[in-house]
């Protein structure tokens, strides 16, 4: 794993950039073929997701397990989806 995926992965935004900045390769993959968008997606990093795609990701490859990298994207999204919904009804319950 490079440094990037470590970043993405912990939702490091300032050193998502700088590593970019100096070069990083936005399309690498883990060696089970997971990029580093997909760390990111997974661990439902929104905004690292947004600069690793303004910085050229490819949302067209797929793991070794033939999971399109746009499906790991949308099933992070839905998650979110989901958990904000959870805390919104959360907050609107008195108790």
């Amino acid at each position: 794993m490079t440094a990037l995926w470590y970043a993405a992965r912990n939702a490091h935004k300032e050193i998502v950039g700088i590593l970019i900045n100096h070069g990083a390769d936005v399309n690498a993959q883990d060696k089970k073929g997971k990029s580093v968008i997909c760390h990111a997606a997974e661990y439902q990093h929104k905004e690292i997701v947004v600069i690793l795609l303004a910085n050229g990701a490819d949302i067209s490859t797929k793991d070794i397990e033939s999971r399109a990298t746009i499906k790991i994207i949308n099933q992070a999204k839905r998650t979110l989806r989901k958990k904000s919904k959870k805390k919104s009804r959360k907050s609107k319950d008195p108790k």
